[in-house]
């Protein structure tokens, strides 16, 4: 997977770069057709904002989540991402055609 990182308002540190690069590794266990990630990270006052715009090869993903802390809004984010990616791969998953079984006669 691809991943960028850019930074709005602050310069993005080597630190909350390898964060993130380890967090959004884990995601390739969930979906394995996921394409690239862009990730924004931005200061908003008091709040710090992760934005990630992830797209995946028939759907695209976009996840906004803000907290006082980078870390704890990566965090977050990276749930919500998570829970999102479970649920298209089991919607794909679900939507396969399934054999239907003949009935047996007597």
């Amino acid at each position: 997977m691809k991943l960028v990182v850019t930074g709005r308002h602050f310069t993005v540190t080597q630190a909350i770069k390898s964060y993130l690069e380890e967090k959004m590794s884990r995601l390739d266990k969930y979906a394995k057709d996921i394409i690239d990630a862009k990730v924004i990270l931005q200061m908003e006052k008091h709040d710090a904002v992760v934005e990630v715009n992830m797209r995946l090869k028939k759907n695209n993903i976009n996840v906004k989540e803000c907290n006082l802390d980078m870390y704890a809004a990566i965090d977050k984010s990276f749930d919500v991402l998570k829970n999102k990616i479970i649920r298209y791969a089991d919607k794909r998953k679900d939507h396969r055609h399934r054999k239907v079984e003949e009935p047996v006669e007597d």
